[in-house]
């Protein structure tokens, strides 16, 4: 495998947390502790670009821990480190909504097609979910005391995952937001997780530096367990041929796999690849060009081709 840095993304001037396919398909939006949302073009890229080439930002009044585009509804969703969340129609350019439930930080914001709902993860061990119409809130549910990080949705939208602190993995029907199923995932802290493209797996990363999945067809059971990392993993990110999956981790290092044998591929590093010489918080695969993007606390967006 050959792993090529195309570009890296400079204009943050703080910690990046968040990645977001943009409004083209060659786009991508950013978020970051510089209180900005940013969305940048990866077409014609090389080298250093020293701004967000497409001319689009938003100024928010605190750090922006997540963001969610909603393609079909044009908008974007921001959640802050305060726990507000600002609703943006990106086709009048200005906000819409002001959210103001939680009170601290917004760690994950997703939409779910199925059931028109945003779903909001905060520090205060609660989950949010909002009608993605009116804006109006459906529930908010209580999971634990300690920050709730990631959630997702398997490939139907029938039951959702997430990440919780307290080293657990909730499972939730959409439908009626019943939880289903717990599992001790991880030591410390369940930080991230994603349902595998097979329909068959869930593929979690934890506070404790390894890589877990869990069988989808035998009660959520643990069938691999990894030790991939040397720090927390952050992020989980597959390719769009669903061949291959990044890991984004504490030890400045952002990581592929195979997704059907779960064996290592590559390792991307500042040694080896000229990577990040911080925390890689963020890892997001885009159809463009099978761009591989990575973030981190080191203010750089990074451009790589995978071939």
């Amino acid at each position: 495998m050959i792993i090529k840095k195309v570009a890296h993304l400079k204009g943050h001037s703080a910690g990046i947390f968040s990645l977001e396919q943009g409004r083209e398909p060659y786009s991508i939006f950013s978020g970051s502790s510089d209180k900005m949302v940013a969305e940048w073009s990866l077409k014609n890229i090389s080298g250093s670009q020293s701004t967000g080439p497409l001319g689009f930002s938003i100024k928010a009044d605190s750090f922006i821990y997540s963001i969610c585009h909603i393609p079909s509804k044009k908008l974007l969703v921001i959640g802050l480190y305060s726990g507000a969340i600002h609703i943006f129609d990106l086709a009048e350019k200005k906000e819409i909504k002001f959210i103001a439930l939680h009170q601290t930080p917004i760690f994950d914001l997703r939409y779910c097609k199925k059931n028109n709902s945003i779903y909001a993860l905060s520090g205060d061990g609660s989950f949010s979910v909002w009608n993605a119409n009116d804006y109006s809130l459906i529930t908010r549910i209580i999971l634990c005391r300690e920050k709730l990080r990631n959630i997702d949705f398997d490939l139907e939208e029938n039951f959702a995952g997430i990440a919780c602190g307290d080293g657990s993995i909730r499972i939730f029907e959409t439908s009626t937001h019943k939880q289903i199923t717990l599992i001790n995932a991880h030591g410390l802290s369940a930080n991230c997780l994603k349902f595998h493209p097979n329909g068959l797996s869930l593929v979690s990363g934890g506070r404790d530096a390894y890589l877990r999945c869990w069988d989808l067809t035998d009660n959520f059971k643990m069938f691999i367990e990894i030790p991939a990392h040397n720090y927390a993993i952050y992020d989980i990110s597959f390719s769009p041929e669903k061949n291959l999956f990044a890991t984004a981790s504490r030890d400045k290092t952002a990581k592929i796999w195979d997704s059907e044998s779960f064996d290592f591929v590559a390792r991307i590093d500042k040694k080896n690849s000229e990577g990040h010489t911080h925390s890689v918080n963020k890892v997001l695969w885009t159809g463009y060009q099978n761009y591989l993007i990575t973030c981190g606390d080191d203010r750089i967006i990074m451009v790589w081709e995978v071939n």
